[in-house]
């Protein structure tokens, strides 16, 4: 992705008691990356183990920040909008296996704070569809091995999950759902109410409830997972590869000129060829 070089001027007001900044580019005399972009600074951060647990509390030696702030810089290759789960997981990935370094993610608020930190924290696979089935399927296997990949304790508990019926409609979904995850190969079965007492020995599967049970579908790659832990982990892992990560950074807009970046005002940089984004920080 080409990127035209930026010159960054300081401007008065804007609803920005310190100013903003107002980047105007250099002609395009060279396409393809700036002539002089910094690269992205990395940071080592120490193995989580059981020794270095020990070794900390006999030394009383704090523990290091999971992740950094840094300023924005005049350029990215990738910026992501958003620090959740999705946001913080692509720009892992980018980093790991693409090995693109150069990655911003803005968020207006803080890491993890919209959905990705208000969700039931469920892991399944047993969904309807096939093409569903496959997809979430893959993303069990990738969070049975994400603490180790991490390393840092995301939390993931494979206790199974259980989705009880209430009425026929209901149970015949069920025995539609779990013969679609047989043929995609994951493990869902509908039981009785007998099976669920036997699983959940606490739950009422009488006829005297308001809802009887009538039946269940059972999944056993199911479980939970600290979604809190997520975020931070993944965040952790890509502010090692040199991604930077700018909370309370909010986008004000995403701007085109012939298919290149034009201006951006706010607190805010140049982002990619095709695309300028305007992002404004605190004051």
């Amino acid at each position: 992705m080409g990127l035209w070089q930026a010159r960054q001027e300081r401007e008065p007001g804007r609803g920005n008691p310190s100013g903003h900044s107002k980047a105007e580019l250099s002609p395009p005399s060279v396409v393809g990356r700036v002539a002089q972009r910094k690269e992205s600074s990395r940071h080592k951060h120490p193995m989580y183990s059981a020794f270095s647990l020990l070794r900390r509390g006999l030394v009383h030696d704090d523990w290091p920040r999971v992740w950094h702030e840094h300023e924005l810089a005049s350029s990215y290759d990738v910026v992501i909008v958003g620090a959740g789960v999705h946001g913080l997981s692509t720009a892992y990935y980018l980093a790991s296996r693409h090995h693109i370094n150069s990655v911003a993610v803005l968020d207006k608020g803080y890491l993890g704070g919209g959905g990705s930190g208000r969700n039931t924290a469920i892991l399944r696979s047993n969904y309807l569809t096939p093409e569903g089935v496959r997809f979430y399927d893959r993303s069990i296997a990738l969070y049975r091995s994400l603490a180790a990949d991490l390393n840092f304790n995301v939390m993931f508990a494979p206790r199974g999950h259980v989705t009880l019926a209430h009425n026929d409609a209901s149970l015949r979904t069920m025995r539609w759902r779990a013969e679609v995850n047989k043929l995609q190969g994951v493990h869902s079965e509908v039981i009785s109410p007998e099976e669920v007492k036997r699983l959940v020995p606490f739950m009422d599967v009488s006829a005297r409830t308001r809802y009887p049970i009538l039946g269940a579908l059972y999944h056993p790659p199911g479980g939970i997972i600290r979604h809190d832990a997520v975020n931070w982990g993944y965040a952790r892992a890509a502010d090692t590869l040199g991604v930077q990560i700018h909370q309370s950074t909010e986008v004000l807009g995403v701007e085109r000129h012939n298919g290149y970046v034009a201006s951006h005002y706010g607190d805010t940089f140049d982002l990619l060829k095709g695309e300028n984004l305007r992002a404004r920080q605190p004051d």
